[in-house]
């Protein structure tokens, strides 16, 4: 998405006298109890960010002197410079709160903070003088806003004294960017203040480079990180960069020369290593973010080693700045449809209502429950690891009933399949191929639900089974029925080896029929990676030799994607190589070092995956590896379970110390390994924020490049953050808790950014492309929005053949077209919306906006969706109305019906309106007949009267059903009204009443109502107009989110379009919800068109078809499609 730019609304200069303010009442008395030195001092850092330059703090001191202290008698001057203005001069009131916490206190103000403060300062009720005092007293001493106060007053008052001293110079632009840098780096932590000290001390003279060698990068990050492949024999011993890794006391001056010799020989040397070293073409991936001590120091050394003065780059601090977040309750109802499928409930909102931080994190974690969410879970690692691919035509090899390995599931088919009971084997196969396929996503819900530690999703010791599995896999299970989404946790007995006890026949037609065979083995399961549909999912051959399951494993459980770690050489010479290159040439090493032990450690799952699947039960070994063609030698030995010219099974630099259970110890070094962590936070970015997390931009010439660069950085930083607190734990329940993940995730900007404010921010729209709200919603996450808010689906039905027993259009037919995967031929998600997803969205919008309409409407008012508190009848043009049971059978039982209001001077109509008419042959027809009409004032006088039977010669009067009756009434045969224009000379209070009986019939009275209404819809001032803007200020609330008052702009033209509709509709006389000649209607609900429905479409007021219009806008509106 992009975030949106918001105009500044504060005149400059009293922004200006007012950010002023807003210093000296920081922290009251503390701030009063400084020096004057020292309260100028802090006046540069809120203001500008920088330390004083001493000529400058020497001046206002003065100036303080002379005025006994006195602030306000500074404040427009010191603001007023050609520095503010070029800096801060156009930002806006949000932007203006939160500059004070971003230069002060180093952090973005709180999102339910800043929108009070906003707020209070726009409504006159406060300054941003009277709000800093309010954020002041609410700052104790000891907090970490104080320190970071503190911290960053004795670095800028060393930096003024150090230039006032003349160790450096202060007057250039560049300088006055790197001071900037400098303070920015300073935080609340004694390791912030003492590294800008320590850069202090050493600006101007210039770096010992080995001694700052030593002391910051020897250890720290070449040791610590660059050794790890950057050596002689190493994974880039073959590149520009080898360190010497031998200790000895020449090995920190080898490794200085190494770093200059690089910067010296490679053009932007030094550039290309801060660049790697951020993960950019990096096969090391990220090894520090540009906000770290390490990547400082590397910067400043990099710099002293190129002639520079030691500063080094700037960091990308303050990402953040300027952008808006979305309140908790825009947040919470997001979060909702995304995670749950549904609308957060009255209770929910109001949890949030207070806008803490704390209150959303509590009601974030109450989403996660319930359907929706294990549904959320299902689909979004599905979007990773693709295994509904084998529900799309992928063959799941291990559910082939032809094979011996598991005897339960041999037996069945053939038995059911001897017995004639073809169907019966169909029907009980597809559960159990169901459970199969499902089980490696099943098990991820369950640890998630039950608030396991998400490392178990590797750890687990047992799988998630079905009936249908549960009985092949011997799991020792017991279900209420033999439904196959109901899933729980055993183990695996069900399948043997093909040892020598094994007898089996094929019988053509039937099956396979085994005989005998030897003991059930007891599985060694490892959670997901051995699961038979993860297996399957990514299968191996006798060439790829489980490479594919190791690239996969990496990518999925590490973060690490192989393919990408290194450039493919494109030299023939080395593509040529045919001596084992994947062990022994450095072009191929370089991937296949990582890749090949951990392609061992699946050494027990063959072709098809079966656990030790060689005959004999000894290994999983092709056989042309062991007994090749051509009298080949064969590098195999009995008792071998893995390739001799490949490398030994393990993981990073450990061996695998059992080859029994190779993925169980796989397991645990994965999730011991801090990149799980990383990789989990990745692995679930795409589920909540709709794009993969980003990888660090390649081509550094494009004009783009420092923008992709920012934004990789920042989201790698926030990336790394969470799944610190992801290890560590985010709440008592305790470490690797997913739940608390997300629902931090949730609360960072990547979730809650919903603007630009800082309208000078022009050139940030590629850093924040992938920020924030705006997100398009999958076909499911649609559906379930739909259904939540309306109470369907579309087309929805059920589906015997399915296992979940449910179909729709949008989630089956349309699925694909609408940018969904089938996890087969169609992995990857379309995340823009183009012109086939647009005609999608509109196909459903037109099919399912009638259904909705027509059957909430037909609900008691009370128990609808979204129509609640307005009736049909109510038009744009409805000043009063009066709606009455009309007993009276005959002319001489006349009822009158009256209705009194207030009313101005101008135009009205006077409407009658029959609204429940009835036929059938048997009990009648029910009609109503109205007479006299008559207008009375204030005193009861009768200031005008009609006759409606002469209504046709009335000028002006509109009729939409019925004809004279007996030359002294009207009758209104069917629903449908009159209408008799009145023109009102005098403002004042009336009385309109109309004498009306019924011819009765059916098991109601007939129901009349009287009505005053306007001439003009476009006023939008009338009763109705009102009741109307109201509903449409609601369905703009559950629709899209919006909280607006009905006086708002897009409630306006809502209206404007509304009334637009509504016109035309009238003046084409349609009296029925659906013009069937030119429209169309489709309701799905099974027996709806069994009865006759003339009554649910009758629209005598041409209100329901305006509303079913209305839904079509609605539901294909971009802020309904995105979330």
């Amino acid at each position: 998405m992009k975030l949106v730019f918001k105009r500044c609304c504060l005149p400059a200069p009293l922004a200006l006298s007012l950010l002023m303010t807003t210093l000296f009442l920081y922290s009251g008395s503390a701030f009063s109890a400084l020096s004057f030195a020292d309260q100028v001092q802090r006046m540069y850092v809120a203001y500008y960010g920088r330390p004083a330059d001493p000529g400058g703090i020497q001046f206002w001191v003065g100036k303080l002197e002379q005025s006994d202290g006195n602030l306000d008698s500074i404040i427009d001057a010191f603001g007023n410079s050609q520095e503010y203005n070029e800096r801060f001069g156009n930002l806006d009131n949000p932007a203006l709160v939160n500059n004070i916490f971003l230069q002060l206190l180093g952090r973005n103000a709180d999102s339910g903070g800043q929108a009070f403060y906003v707020e209070q300062i726009e409504l006159g009720r406060m300054t941003l003088g009277s709000m800093a005092l309010n954020i002041a007293d609410g700052v104790p001493e000891g907090s970490t806003d104080a320190q970071t106060v503190s911290n960053k007053l004795t670095v800028a008052n060393t930096y003024t004294q150090a230039v006032d001293s003349g160790q450096f110079s202060y007057s250039t632009a560049d300088d006055i960017s790197n001071a900037k840098t400098l303070l920015d780096s300073v935080v609340d932590n004694d390791d912030s203040r003492n590294s800008a000290l320590s850069t202090i001390d050493d600006m101007g003279t210039g770096l010992d480079e080995n001694q700052f060698y030593a002391d910051n990068i020897a250890t720290d990050i070449v040791q610590a990180r660059c050794q790890l492949c950057h050596v002689q024999g190493g994974l880039s011993g073959h590149t520009r960069l080898v360190f010497d890794s031998i200790e000895s006391e020449f090995q920190n001056q080898n490794n200085v020369t190494v770093f200059q010799n690089f910067v010296d020989s490679v053009t932007n040397g030094a550039e290309l290593i801060l660049s790697k070293i951020v993960g950019v073409n990096h096969g090391g991936g990220t090894i520090f973010n540009s906000s770290s001590n390490e990547y400082q120091n590397l910067s400043r050394f990099l710099d002293s080693l190129t002639g520079g003065n030691g500063l080094g780059n700037s960091n990308r601090s303050g990402f953040w700045s300027g952008v808006e977040m979305a309140s908790a309750t825009q947040t919470l109802r997001r979060a909702s449809i995304i995670s749950s499928g549904r609308l957060p409930t009255p209770e929910e909102q109001n949890n949030v209502s207070d806008n803490s931080e704390q209150s959303l994190r509590e009601s974030l974690r109450g989403l996660m429950t319930g359907d929706g969410f294990h549904q959320f879970l299902i689909r979004g690692a599905n979007d990773r690891l693709l295994t509904d691919g084998f529900f799309e035509g992928l063959d799941l090899t291990t559910t082939d009933s032809s094979e011996p390995y598991y005897p339960i599931l041999a037996d069945k088919a053939y038995t059911l399949r001897s017995q004639g009971q073809q169907d019966e084997w169909r029907e009980w196969f597809r559960k159990f191929s169901y459970g199969t396929t499902r089980a490696p996503l099943e098990l991820i819900a369950y640890v998630v639900e039950n608030d396991k530690p998400y490392t178990e999703i590797l750890t687990a010791d047992y799988f998630m089974h079905n009936p249908q599995s549960a009985e092949v896999h011997r799991a020792g299970l017991s279900f209420a029925s033999d439904d196959a989404t109901i899933f729980k946790p055993g183990p695996n007995r069900g399948q043997i080896l093909a040892d020598d006890n094994l007898e089996v026949e094929f019988i053509q037609g039937i099956g396979l029929r085994i005989d005998s065979h030897g003991s059930y083995i007891a599985y060694p399961i490892a959670g997901v990676l051995n699961t038979q549909a993860f297996l399957s999912r990514y299968p191996t051959t006798e060439t790829n030799r489980n490479r594919a399951r190791s690239r996969w494993t990496h990518y999925h459980f590490l973060g690490v994607d192989i393919e990408k770690s290194a450039s493919r050489t494109t030299d023939p010479e080395a593509l040529a190589d045919t001596d084992n290159p994947t062990l022994k040439n450095p072009n191929c090493t370089v991937c296949h070092i990582t890749m090949d032990p951990v392609a061992g450690a699946f050494q027990n799952y063959g072709l098809e995956g079966f656990y030790r699947q060689s005959r004999g039960g000894n290994d999983s070994l092709p056989y042309q590896y062991k007994y090749p063609e051509d009298d080949e030698p064969s590098l195999y030995q009995y008792g071998d379970v893995w390739y001799r010219d490949m490398l030994a099974p393990g993981f990073e630099n450990s061996l695998l110390p059992d080859n029994d259970n190779g993925l169980q110890w796989l397991a645990k070094e994965i999730v011991a390994d801090p990149r799980f962590a990383s990789a989990t936070v990745k692995f679930w970015w795409p589920a909540l924020m709709g794009e993969e997390a980003l990888s660090a931009p390649e081509e550094t010439s494009d004009s783009n490049y420092t923008q992709k660069l920012n934004a990789y950085e920042a989201q790698q930083a926030d990336i790394e953050t969470l799944a610190a607190g992801f290890i560590e734990g985010f709440t008592d329940r305790g470490p690797f808790n997913l739940r608390d993940l997300l629902v931090e995730m949730m609360l960072t900007p990547w979730f809650r950014g919903t603007g630009l404010i800082a309208a000078n921010n022009v050139n940030r729209d590629d850093e924040l492309l992938d920020v924030g709200v705006g997100r398009l919603l999958t076909p499911e996450e649609l559906e379930a929005k739909t259904k939540a808010l309306t109470g369907y689906a579309w087309r929805e039905s059920d589906a015997y053949w399915k296992a979940d027993g449910k179909w729709s259009a949008l989630g089956d037919t349309y699925s694909i077209y609408y940018g969904g995967i089938d996890s087969n031929g169609i992995t990857k998600r379309s995340r823009q919306l183009n012109t086939i997803m647009s005609n999608v969205a509109l196909k459903q919008a037109l099919e399912m906006s009638c259904q909705v309409v027509i059957l909430d409407f037909g609900r008691e008012d009370g128990d609808r969706k979204l129509f609640n508190d307005i009736s049909r009848y109510i038009t744009p043009l409805v000043i009063e109305t009066q709606t009455e049971s009309i007993t009276a059978s005959d002319r001489t039982q006349t009822q009158s019906i009256s209705l009194t209001l207030e009313l101005p001077v101008g135009a009205t109509y006077l409407a009658a309106s029959f609204t429940n008419d009835f036929y059938d042959e048997q009990d009648g027809d029910r009609n109503l007949i109205v007479s006299n009409l008559r207008v009375r004032n204030a005193s009861g006088a009768v200031v005008a009267s009609y006759n409606v039977a002469d209504l046709e010669s009335i000028e002006g009067a509109i009729k939409t059903t019925g004809g004279s009756y007996r030359e002294d009434s009207w009758m209104l045969w069917s629903n449908g009204s009159i209408l008799i224009p009145h023109q009102i000379d005098t403002a004042g209070r009336y009385t309109i009443e109309i004498d009306a009986w019924g011819q009765q019939a059916g098991p109601d009275p007939v129901e009349a109502k009287l009505s005053v209404e306007g001439r003009d819809p476009s006023a939008g001032n009338t009763k109705g107009a009102l009741i109307i803007k109201d509903k449409l200020r609601y369905l703009h609330q559950q629709m899209f989110g919006e909280e607006l008052s009905i006086y708002n702009i897009e409630i306006e033209k809502s209206y404007e379009l509304l009334v637009e509709l509504w016109t035309r509709r009238r003046d084409e006389d349609l009296t029925y919800a659906v013009d069937w000649d030119h429209e169309a209607c489709r309701i799905g609900v099974e027996g709806f068109w069994d009865e006759n429905r003339n009554d649910d479409f009758r629209d005598p007021q041409s209100m329901l078809g305006t509303w079913i219009s209305m839904m079509v806008y609605f539901m294909s509106d971009y802020r309904y499609l995105y979330e």
